[in-house]
């Protein structure tokens, strides 16, 4: 793998209303593995210069099991238990659930806006991406699962701490994800 360059590029994020935007780059793919870089290893990133960046492994044995399962099960230690997205499997190991589908733009409805927190609104798109269907009967979340390898429309349902239902749907073609209070939009 070595001398092989790839060329990413740098995404902007943060909040465009108030110029709070920084950037971002994301390595993802099955060159990292050939390269060496396996799930679960720690890397220290250095920047020695302006424009360089040096990714070094930090500790190179997997803090990740793979088990039979496809989600990945971190061991319980200090530094993963302030890792973003993860949650607990109720033994108190953490769990990070990894996206199972694109969802293209997010959009909210203005009646959606009006009556559900950030908060809701951010969980219940971790959970949709994560193929956690929410509140949706046994036959409509096999109907998701079937709609992710034949891509076509995935919806789910869930509360808001207020109580009140929301749902988000993702289009076929993954460009757009609605959060509304309707499943009709």
């Amino acid at each position: 793998m070595s001398g092989k360059t790839r060329s990413l590029k740098i995404e902007a994020i943060g909040d465009f209303v108030y110029h709070k935007i920084k950037p971002r780059i994301r390595l993802a793919g099955y060159w990292l593995e050939h390269a060496g870089f396996k799930p679960g290893h720690r890397v220290e990133i250095h920047s020695s210069k302006t424009g360089e960046l040096t990714l070094q492994f930090k500790d190179q044995s997997p803090a990740v099991d793979f088990g039979n399962s496809s989600e990945w099960h971190l061991a319980k230690t200090s530094d993963h238990a302030e890792m973003e997205n993860c949650r607990t499997d109720g033994g108190g190991n953490a769990k990070l659930v990894l996206a199972k589908f694109r969802l293209g733009h997010i959009v909210i409805t203005p009646e959606a806006q009006s009556h559900l927190t950030p908060d809701d609104v951010l969980l219940g798109i971790q959970r949709h991406q994560a193929g956690d269907w929410g509140d949706l009967d046994k036959e409509d979340k096999g109907a998701n699962d079937r709609a992710l390898a034949n891509r076509t429309r995935v919806s789910s349902a869930y509360h808001a701490v207020n109580g009140i239902k929301f749902w988000l749907v993702t289009e076929p073609n993954r460009t757009t994800t609605t959060v509304s209070l309707s499943a009709v939009y």
